[in-house]
């Protein structure tokens, strides 16, 4: 005997969304071709299958839940927890990373990128990190606890130890906007790495610098010899840092400083 109240209870269970995506080339689904029906009556037969693309269904999750990243080695670039790399409009959105080997997010190669609410309980290296080639990109708001720079841009790596994490090889970072930093920190909140010679920085700019940092809030410097970058813009930096903007071994053209804080050892070119 089926049981009504439990069938009313179930027909008002909300499913879940589905993202359908293409994914590979099946037959639809037709029904049986015949030539006569069950009363006698002849059928006209049906056409041939049309080819078309199997949906694959994703089901939805809740923002922080349903998301387990496993990481399979301490070795790069396995210690990410996410990579956004050889791809254009990519976005992550309200994630919460914990305890990443290294990055939380880490892009390469990338165009029209973004990280919308980004949060970290507690994690072992940089927040959102990103290595060149890369154009467009876009952050507003990372929070939580980093164990080393939150938000960092840079066009490669030079030194022996951190080879490995430059899987693209590097290249130019062109314009790129984070908006709203508050987290704390071992390190720098925001921080701009300038590469090669051969590589540009441009266009980059941190509007809104909260928080808690040891060393400095902002940092604009490079690994290897003095280079200059151009279109670097700090705004609205008030975070409890050793200083509000420090720039080391690198020629900044046009820096623009809007509301900050305090400015230490700095060596600028005027615009």
């Amino acid at each position: 005997m089926v049981n009504r109240s439990e069938t009313r209870f179930t027909s008002k269970v909300r499913r879940r969304p589905i993202i359908t995506a293409c994914s590979r080339w099946s037959p639809s689904p037709t029904r049986t071709t015949s030539l006569s029906s069950r009363n006698g009556n002849p059928r006209r037969p049906r056409p041939a299958p049309r080819w078309r693309r199997r949906p694959t269904r994703i089901s939805s999750c809740k923002a922080g839940s349903g998301i387990t990243i496993i990481q399979r080695s301490t070795a790069a670039p396995e210690s990410f927890a996410l990579i956004g790399a050889y791809a254009q409009n990519i976005v992550f959105r309200d994630l919460a990373v914990k305890n990443a080997s290294k990055y939380c997010i880490c892009f390469g190669a990338v165009r029209d990128y973004s990280v919308v609410n980004l949060y970290s309980p507690s994690t072992n290296s940089d927040g959102v990190k990103v290595y060149g080639p890369a154009f467009g990109g876009y952050v507003n708001g990372v929070f939580g606890r980093y164990g080393d720079d939150v938000v960092s841009v840079q066009c490669s790596e030079t030194g022996a130890p951190f080879l490995q994490y430059n899987f693209t090889g590097g290249g130019d970072c062109i314009g790129f906007k984070c908006v709203n930093i508050d987290a704390k920190t071992l390190a720098c909140l925001a921080v701009v790495y300038a590469g090669l010679s051969t590589e540009f920085m441009y266009n980059i700019e941190f509007d809104g610098v909260h928080g808690y940092a040891p060393q400095n809030a902002c940092k604009v410097a490079s690994d290897t010899s003095t280079k200059v970058v151009s279109g670097i813009a700090f705004r609205n930096v008030d975070a409890m840092a050793g200083a509000g903007v420090i720039v080391q071994t690198v020629i900044v053209d046009r820096l623009t400083l809007d509301n900050v804080a305090r400015i230490s050892r700095p060596r600028l070119r005027a615009s």
